[in-house]
């Protein structure tokens, strides 16, 4: 699969041609770039926390345990589909929305909807939340990578991809941590109040950035 792509994108795709370095007043800030990975981090623990306490949730769901294995590969399935869906139709509306306005839309979004995941009483319920929540949450990072492609080089770009790696590595260890310690609730805030904060920064220092240009 991977050796079709490498082939693919070895073929089929044009080389792009080098891009002018961005002058020391075009370049994106450094609280923005942080604040870039924070929302790109908490954007990427949204969408993996979920596997590493589902099983906890099914039994809460009163899944009989022969069906629990098919149920969670079932659930992951829908909100994995859901993500690509999502990212896909957000990105394609920043050609119509300010990508900046896109982002805290999404974030905002995402996070009530996380919080919202407490009111799933069943598979069902719980599947078509995580389904909504994950199609705003996966559209965040390619919306971070469009803001700050015009204004980065390709150090900030690979800057800005560690978060999803450092996302997929915390956010199990996140959520069972807080789970081990709280309940469902307390970590759907959680989680839910970390991506919201971090999307409301991000707007204000876009905004404020953009004054100053």
């Amino acid at each position: 699969m991977l050796l079709g792509i490498f082939l693919f994108c070895l073929v089929g795709l044009s080389p792009m041609p080098p891009r002018p370095r961005p002058t020391a007043r075009e370049e994106l800030p450094r609280r923005q770039r942080w604040l870039a990975w924070a929302i790109a981090f908490a954007g990427t623990v949204q969408i993996v926390f979920l596997p590493s306490v589902l099983p906890t949730i099914l039994r809460d769901f009163n899944v009989p345990e022969a069906q629990q294995l098919v149920t969670a590969g079932t659930i992951v399935f829908a909100y994995g589909a859901s993500a690509a869906a999502g990212s896909y139709v957000l990105s394609w509306l920043a050609g119509r929305i300010p990508p900046q306005r896109l982002v805290l839309v999404s974030a905002l979004g995402a996070s009530i909807f996380q919080v919202l995941l407490i009111l799933g009483v069943g598979p069902v319920t719980f599947t078509l939340i995580r389904m909504i929540q994950t199609a705003l949450a996966a559209g965040i990072f390619p919306l971070i990578l469009a803001q700050i492609a015009g204004r980065g080089h390709g150090q900030t770009i690979g800057f800005i991809n560690t978060a999803r790696f450092a996302g997929n590595a915390a956010g199990p260890v996140i959520a069972t941590f807080v789970l081990a310690h709280f309940n469902f609730l307390s970590l759907y805030v959680v989680l839910g109040l970390g991506l919201a904060g971090v999307a409301v920064g991000h707007h204000l220092g876009a905004r404020h950035s953009a004054r100053n240009r």
